[in-house]
């Protein structure tokens, strides 16, 4: 007798666990792979521009905390934004209504603070938009959220200041 030769037989349950370890893997993948915002990539193609950062309510002291020469990234869209130039704190204040007179007005509250930020960077200026060398796109009004060394805030842009 002739030893039968076995089929290989395939199912579609061994279809759908194939197709679930590739998506797993392709998952692992994205979630592991190298950033953006690597620290080697300060390297600059385009021109040298400054724009400023107002971080608000954050903890009192913060701006003692962030140094000029700090790589700074924007923490929502992982994008490299610069370098700082200097940083400043402001006072935080909220609005309230004055009750005896009915007018609403700003009062500053101690435990929090803005910090006025200048951020230096590359910027490629052949398009629409100012971008900076790893892509994060800079306009006046645009929400950041900017992530240092030892601290985090969220703001906006409120200047640019085209270097020479």
């Amino acid at each position: 007798m002739e030893p039968e030769k076995k089929k290989l037989k395939i199912s579609i349950f061994d279809i759908i666990i194939l197709a679930v370890v590739i998506l797993a893997a392709a998952a692992v993948i994205l979630v592991f792979r190298p950033s953006r915002t690597a620290a080697d990539n300060t390297a600059s193609s385009g021109t040298v521009m400054q724009y400023t950062v107002e971080l608000q309510q954050l903890p009192a002291g913060t701006a003692e905390l962030i140094q000029p020469g700090d790589s700074v990234s924007d923490g929502a869209r992982n994008y490299a934004m610069g370098k700082v130039v200097s940083a400043q704190a402001a006072p935080y204040t909220y609005q309230v209504a004055d009750e005896s007179t009915g007018e609403v007005k700003n009062a500053p509250l101690d435990r929090y603070e803005n910090v006025i930020i200048t951020i230096e960077s590359g910027m490629n200026t052949s398009g629409s938009s100012l971008t900076t060398d790893s892509g994060f796109v800079v306009t006046v009004g645009t929400q950041v959220h900017v992530t240092g060394p030892c601290y985090a805030g969220t703001g906006y842009v409120i200047a640019i200041e085209r270097g020479e």
